[in-house]
C-alpha cells in the first residue's frame, strides 16, 4: 500500500530505529528520497548496520544524552536547516472528541507497560487505588488497552469497589487526552500516559526503574515542572549525592521496579494533592 502511492519522499526521524517496522517501510515505499536518522549507539539499535543503506541521507544526531523532545526538535531542525520555533508539546485539547460517562472527581491510573520490568506490582497498584478512593474521595479509571485488561480485572478484584472504572480498550487516543486532562493526578509506570499528561498540563506521578534517564525522563522543568517521579533507591541516593546517574541508565536499567513501596508512592501523592 505504501509503495503503491508513489511517495518521493520518505522521513523516519526515530532516534532507535526499527527494522520491520520503520526501516523496512522506508525501503519498500520505493521513494527517490529516503530520509532517516543515524540514530543512537544503544544495542537495540544495531539493527541500522543492515538498513542504513536502505536510505539516501542520514542525519547525524548529537552524541550527548538528550531528552527525546529535543532530539526530535534537533532532528527537524538538521532536516530544515532552521531553527524551530517549538518549546514543548501541547495537545489542542477544543478539537478533541470528550469521552462522555466520567465521574466529576477522579484519577487516572496506568498500571500496564509493555515491558514487563517497567510494570509496578499489581497488588502495590491496587493499594494505591484504595488509598486515592478513601483518602481523596476519588474515583479511579483505569484506560489501559484491551489486551492488558486481565490487570485491570486483577485489581478491581482485590479493590472490590465499584469506583473503579473499567476503560480498558474502550477509548481512543484522542479521548485519552480528554480523559487525562480532566483528572486530578495520573499515577503511572513508565508509560506513555506521562507523556499524555505533560501534553495536557496535568499532574503525573511516573513509577520507574529509571529506564533511559535522561532520554524520557524526567522532565526537563523547561518543558513541564508538573511531573514527579519515584526511582529506586540507587537512583535517589545518586540524585541526592549529586551524582549524575544519567549514563549509568542512559541505555539499560537492572534496577528493582518493585523495591519501590507503596508507602512511597502515598507519600508523593501527598505531596502533590495535599
Amino acid at each position: 500500500m505504501v509503495h503503491a502511492k508513489g511517495f518521493e519522499t520518505v522521513i523516519n526521524s526515530t532516534y532507535t530505529r526499527e527494522l520491520l517496522f520503520g526501516d523496512q517501510i522506508v525501503k519498500t515505499s520505493g521513494a527517490i528520497n529516503k530520509i532517516g536518522n543515524s540514530g543512537s549507539p544503544d544495542k537495540k539499535n544495531r539493527v541500522k548496520i543492515f538498513s542504513n543503506n536502505f536510505y539516501t541521507k542520514l542525519i547525524q544526531p548529537a552524541s550527548e544524552n538528550m531528552f527525546e523532545f529535543y532530539r526530535n526538535k534537533e532532528f527537524f531542525e538538521n532536516l530544515l536547516e532552521k531553527n524551530s520555533e517549538i518549546e514543548n508539546p501541547g495537545i489542542d485539547l477544543t478539537k478533541l472528541k470528550t469521552y462522555r460517562g466520567l465521574p466529576e472527581r477522579y484519577c487516572v491510573v496506568f498500571p500496564g507497560a509493555n515491558d514487563p520490568k517497567r510494570r509496578w506490582n499489581v497488588g502495590n497498584f491496587a493499594e494505591i487505588c484504595e488509598y486515592l478512593i478513601s483518602e481523596y474521595n476519588l474515583s479511579v479509571v483505569i484506560p489501559l488497552s484491551a489486551g492488558e485488561k486481565q490487570i485491570v480485572e486483577e485489581i478491581s478484584g482485590i479493590v472490590k469497589n465499584d469506583r473503579i472504572i473499567d476503560l480498558s480498550g474502550k477509548a481512543t487516543l484522542s479521548e485519552l487526552a480528554k480523559i487525562i486532562a480532566g483528572c486530578k493526578i495520573v499515577i503511572s509506570n513508565d508509560t506513555a500516559a506521562v507523556h499524555f499528561a505533560a501534553a495536557v498540563n496535568k499532574k503525573f506521578l511516573c513509577i520507574t526503574s529509571g529506564l533511559y534517564y535522561g532520554r524520557f525522563l524526567p522532565y526537563p522543568e523547561s518543558i513541564f515542572s508538573g511531573g514527579k517521579y519515584i526511582f529506586p533507591k540507587e537512583i535517589t541516593e545518586n540524585l541526592k549525592d549529586e551524582k549524575e546517574p544519567i549514563n549509568n541508565y542512559r541505555f539499560s536499567s537492572d534496577l528493582d521496579i518493585n523495591s519501590i513501596s507503596a508507602k512511597q508512592v502515598k507519600e508523593k501523592i501527598r505531596d502533590l494533592l495535599g
